[in-house]
Parts: structure tokens; C-alpha cells; sequence
């Protein structure tokens, strides 16, 4: 505030706050928005955003983007065996590994319960989409350490490679029955849907 014509004061007047604790607890909330409190991954708000800005980027570029569908196979059983607190282990250590496994520029978020997604862009073909779903069922494959004892889960993953005129719900829902599929054929598939079904 100018006060130069105020002669007890004859100048400016600044008054400030410090906003960092309001700031902090606005930055946690749009976060918790967003991120899944339990692996810290993206949630599906991000995941659908992501999804829709490859879409986008692969009609531009004439590139493919992919979706990976997978969930932890037996999750159940060691949920019934050690206990929800050894499932949410579980969790945090299968998030971690398909973070490891996928490439650094993809995005990996979990989707709800023991299914996580994975988004991957500037795909030159189907098959390196298919060498990073090996990866990642390799990864999540190797023995974990719950509760103190050795488990060994599996994972069963849809991919589903972009077409021009897909929006992201399509592609998921592809991806989606592309697991269900493999989890038909047993533990440790992986079904790949290259191209949208046409009626």
C-alpha cells in the first residue's frame, strides 16, 4: 500500500503471509487425488490422462501406444494365508518390481485391488511391446518375501496395442479381456490384442 502521502509513515506498506504449511497440505491432497495411498503409484485419473495424451501423440506421429492389463496371480491365496497386511506387502513389492521392469518413459499405476496398468508410448511394433510385458511377468515372477517366508506369485497380462480411432476406455476395456484371457489359459500369460475387433 502507498502511504508516501501519509506523513506518520512516508511509504509503502507490504504485508505478507507465509503460505508454505498451506501450500504443503494443498500439494499432499492434490497428491492423495491422484496417487494410490498404498503403492504411491498413479491412480486410475492419472493413468486415464496419460492413456489419453499417447492416444493423442500416436495419431499425431502415426506411432502405437500401448495398455498392459495385469493382476497378481494367487493373490487371493496368500491374502487368505498371511493376512491382508501380507497382501498390502505384496502389493508395494509387485508395484516396485513392474516399475523396475517397464521402460522409464512408461507409465505404471495401479488400477484398483491387485491390477495394475501400464502405458507405453512411441511403440515401433508389437513386439516390444510384447519384450516389456516379458519383462515384467519375469520380474513379478521371482520369489518375494512376505511375512517372513519365501512366496512365488505369478502375473497374467492383456496387451492391447492403439488403433487411429480408439479412445481409452476401448483400449483398456481390450486390455482388460486380454488378461481375462490369459488368465483362462493359467499363471504367467501373456495375450496380446493387436488390433480392435471391427463389426
Amino acid at each position: 500500500t502507498n502511504l508516501d502521502d501519509d506523513a506518520a509513515v512516508s511509504g509503502l506498506v507490504i504485508t505478507a503471509h507465509d503460505v508454505t504449511a498451506q501450500k504443503a497440505v494443498e500439494d499432499r491432497l492434490a497428491h492423495q487425488a491422484t496417487h494410490d495411498p498404498l503403492t504411491l503409484l498413479p491412480n486410475r485419473v492419472i493413468v486415464d490422462d496419460r492413456l489419453s495424451h499417447a492416444l493423442q501423440r500416436s495419431r499425431r506421429d502415426g506411432s502405437r501406444a500401448a495398455a498392459m492389463f495385469l493382476d497378481i496371480d494367487e493373490f487371493k491365496v496368500v491374502n487368505d494365508t498371511w493376512g491382508h497386511a501380507a497382501g498390502d506387502q505384496l502389493l508395494r513389492e509387485v508395484a516396485d518390481r513392474v516399475q523396475r521392469a517397464a521402460r522409464s518413459a512408461d507409465t505404471v499405476g495401479r488400477y484398483g485391488g491387485d491390477e495394475f496398468v501400464v502405458i507405453c508410448e512411441n511403440l515401433a511394433s508389437v513386439a516390444e511391446a510384447l519384450v516389456v510385458a516379458e519383462r515384467i511377468r519375469d520380474e513379478v515372477g521371482r520369489p518375494a518375501l512376505v511375512e517372513g517366508a519365501e512366496v512365488v506369485v505369478g502375473t497374467s497380462i492383456g496387451v492391447a496395442l492403439s488403433s487411429p480411432d480408439e479412445g481409452t476406455q476401448d483400449l483398456i476395456g481390450r486390455a482388460d479381456a486380454a488378461m481375462y484371457e490369459a488368465k483362462a489359459q493359467g499363471r504367467g500369460r501373456i495375450v496380446v490384442d493387436a488390433e480392435p475387433t471391427t463389426v
